[in-house]
């Protein structure tokens, strides 16, 4: 997977029609996916559960939406080729999410 884009439409129910937001991306939903380089996360997407993204060692890049609220703990652990984020204000980010991402550098939008 060299790119990936998360919860960004709604969820259709096959056998009832019905519409359903992806709002939280669970814990270790993408956990050691080695060859994930950019991840663009979902308008309707608040919550970034705990250790979501945990040793991608690939990850470069990820967007985040605007009204994200949650980053969780160690929710991108481990992801050693992350540099830059650009996190949206208001969010509130756990002081392990990027743990053990060396040369992270964490800005507000």
């Amino acid at each position: 997977i060299a790119s990936c884009l998360v919860g960004s439409e709604m969820c259709k129910e096959t056998d009832n029609g019905h519409e359903y937001k992806v709002v939280q991306i669970d814990p270790k939903a993408f956990m050691g996916c080695q060859d994930l380089k950019s991840v663009v996360i979902g308008k309707y997407v608040d919550t970034i559960s705990s250790q979501a993204f945990q040793s991608c060692k690939s990850l470069t890049d990820i967007t985040f939406p605007d009204g994200l609220k949650t980053i969780s703990y160690w929710a991108f652990n481990n992801c050693t080729s992350l540099k830059t984020v650009l996190i949206p204000e208001g969010t509130s980010v756990d002081s392990e999410a990027f743990i053990n991402c060396p040369d992270i550098q964490i800005q507000t939008k």
